[in-house]
């Protein structure tokens, strides 16, 4: 090796190396060369010196590690496997996959990651409704609103009309008219008054708002107009339509209809308890039988058995003791045979098992004539003519045949208080 001084370039030191190869060994490369300095100052390598750096590599993609010495002006990059060269995007596409061999976006552009390739971001480059949600990297970028419909974006507009079922799915579409409008169920519609006077306005009739001065009830299908009575009736149904009842009565629902409660305006017994609003405002004295009401009564009079003509044993029809403690049963014989007789009973009713009692048996009566039975608590007892006993409310005449002859005769009886 020769090292040299420019006297120009004091700072610069030249050095030559001069290989001797006649007759010298070849040595391989990463190897010690033995060297030497001859009197002329140069160095002497003995043997041929193959390239210290190894065999040039070829510029490509995938290169091995350990390949070799990179000749070139080149930028790699390693992959996680091998290097690739590092390049700049030579187009301007979408879809450029994630994995593109060393590619280095350098682009004045976005992309965006749509989950399996790179895309462009873009601006919306029309002004059109159902631009797909999956759309190439596209931003929307125009001075609108958009509002996503469950499949694709949609402008958002104003209402362009004003009518009636404008269906709820319309596109965008925001109701910005001064209007109200109310949900039916399916669509929209405008609220609106009344503009008739009539019952049986349907409950659904399109955003109606009843507003004209009246009132309206719910009869449970249709609205109907609240009115009062143009009748004095009663049974008048609970459904009659708007019914108010205000004229100047009392009414009382009897479970079915509605009645006007009155005063009695007749004079009978076993008045039912739910007689059509019965107020019993009669200036009388009313008796509680177990199942009705009873008037009650002074002394009274009743035929127990009309005259007639009689051959068998005959019994009265139940007779109803209201009020009265006794009684005076009274027996007229008109025609008799001559030879046989009758007997009269007063008989009380259990009312458990409807058997009969006796209060009082006259005397066995041949011929004609009145004959007179009583019965009254505190009377002095005779025997088949008086009992001093309280008459029950149910109770009987009996009258016993001696024979199948015939009897003409007659029953009454007189009740006592």
């Amino acid at each position: 090796m020769t090292i040299t001084v420019d006297p120009k370039f004091p700072n610069t030191i030249q050095a030559a190396i001069v290989v001797d190869e006649t007759n010298l060994p070849t040595y391989l490369p990463n190897r010690l060369i033995p060297i030497s300095i001859d009197r002329n100052g140069r160095i002497l390598i003995a043997g041929t010196v193959a390239a210290t750096l190894g065999t040039a590599v070829t510029i490509s993609d995938a290169m091995a590690f350990a390949s070799g010495s990179l000749v070139g002006a080149v930028m790699v990059g390693y992959n996680g496997a091998s290097f690739d060269r590092l390049r700049s995007a030579g187009d301007n596409a979408d879809a450029v996959a994630a994995a593109t061999l060393g590619e280095l976006l350098t682009l004045s552009r976005n992309t965006g990651f749509n989950g399996a390739t790179w895309d462009r971001l873009r601006s919306a480059g029309d002004n059109a409704d159902a631009v797909a949600a999956a759309t190439l990297g596209e931003l929307l970028t125009l001075s609108r609103n958009t509002g996503f419909n469950g499949a694709t974006w949609d402008r958002l507009r104003s209402a362009g009309d004003n009518a009636d079922a404008v269906a709820a799915a319309t596109l965008g579409e925001l109701l910005t008219l001064s209007r109200n409008t109310g949900f039916n169920g399916a669509t929209w519609d405008r609220l609106r008054s009344a503009g008739d006077n009539a019952d049986a306005v349907a409950a659904a009739t399109l955003g109606e708002l009843l507003t004209l001065s009246r009132n309206t009830g719910f009869n449970g299908a249709t609205w109907d107009r609240l009115r009062t009575l143009v009748s004095n009736a009663d049974a008048q149904a609970a459904a009659v339509t708007g019914l108010q009842g205000v004229v100047a009565r009392l009414t009382g629902f009897n479970g079915t209809t509605f009645d006007r409660l009155l005063s009695a305006g007749d004079n009978a017994d076993a008045v039912a308890v739910a007689t059509l609003g019965e107020l019993l405002t009669l200036a009388r004295n009313s008796l509680f039988n177990g199942t009705a009401w009873d008037r009650a009564r002074g002394n009274t009079e009743a035929t127990v058995l009309a005259s007639a003509a009689r051959t068998t044993t005959t019994n009265s029809a139940d007779q109803t003791n209201y009020n009265a403690r006794g009684v005076h049963v009274l027996l007229n014989v008109t025609v008799v045979p001559g030879v046989d007789t009758v007997t009269l009973s007063i008989q009380g009713k259990d009312p458990v098992s409807a058997v009969y009692y006796t209060l009082l048996t006259g005397l066995a009566v041949v011929g004609a004539g009145m004959n007179v039975y009583k019965v009254f608590p505190g009377i002095t007892a005779v025997a088949n003519g008086t009992a001093s006993d309280v008459l029950p409310r149910t109770w009987r005449v009996a009258v016993t045949h001696s024979a199948a002859t015939s009897f003409t005769y007659s029953v009454g009886a007189a009740l006592v208080i």
